[in-house]
C-alpha cells in the first residue's frame, strides 16, 4: 500500500458571523473551497468558506465562516500537477469535522439552539477545489 503524500498540520477559523434573528425555516448549506500550493515549502493551504442561509432568501445569511487548513506535502511534490488526485476530496473530508464542531460549539456558546451540521459527503467539491487551486 502506498503511503500518503501529505499530512494535516492544522485548522483555524479566520472569520465567523452569526445572525440567528434571521432564521425563518430550512437552511441551505453552501461550501466554497479554494487552495494555494506553495511549491517552495511544499505546503497546501485549503481555504474553505461556509454559509448557512435561509432556503427562501439568498440574503438571509445565518452563519458564515472562513476557515484555513494547512497540509504539508512530501518533498517530492514540487508542482501542483504532482498533487495526488485523492488529496482534493480527502483534504475536505479531513477539514469538515473541524468546521462542523466549530459551528456547533459557537452556536451552543451563543445560548441559542445549537446548529449541528449533518455528516456530509463533500466529495462533489473535489473538482471545484482542483479548479480553484493556484500556485505560489
Amino acid at each position: 500500500m502506498e503511503q500518503a503524500k501529505f499530512s494535516f498540520k492544522g485548522f483555524r477559523v479566520l472569520d465567523a458571523e452569526l445572525h440567528f434573528a434571521k432564521v425563518t425555516g430550512n437552511l441551505n448549506l453552501q461550501f466554497y473551497p479554494e487552495g494555494l500550493f506553495d511549491a517552495e515549502t511544499h505546503q497546501y493551504h485549503l481555504h474553505l468558506s461556509f454559509r448557512a442561509i435561509n432556503d427562501n432568501s439568498e440574503e438571509d445569511v445565518i452563519v458564515q465562516l472562513e476557515s484555513m487548513a494547512l497540509f504539508q506535502m512530501e518533498d517530492t511534490v514540487t508542482k501542483v500537477e504532482e498533487i495526488p488526485i485523492y488529496f482534493y476530496a480527502n483534504s475536505i473530508a479531513i477539514v469538515f469535522p473541524y468546521l462542523r464542531a466549530f459551528v456547533s460549539t459557537l452556536t451552543l456558546q451563543s445560548n441559542v439552539k445549537p446548529m449541528v451540521l449533518p455528516t456530509m459527503n463533500l466529495s462533489s467539491l473535489e473538482a471545484e477545489l482542483r479548479r480553484n487551486t493556484q500556485t505560489r
